[in-house]
């Protein structure tokens, strides 16, 4: 699992190679958190 400001963005069961956990880390930093935050709400507010 991998959380970034207390939100889970990446699940998967075992282990990853170390090239594809690599790209996961860069992946992970590179998502914009205030948009992730931004589609919670509004998700949360459609329910």
């Amino acid at each position: 699992m991998a959380f970034r400001d207390g939100v889970l963005l990446f699940s998967q069961p075992g282990a990853l190679p170390a090239a594809s956990f690599d790209e996961l880390i860069a992946a992970i930093r590179a998502v914009d958190m205030d948009d992730v935050r931004r589609q919670i709400a509004e998700a949360e507010a459609t329910e």
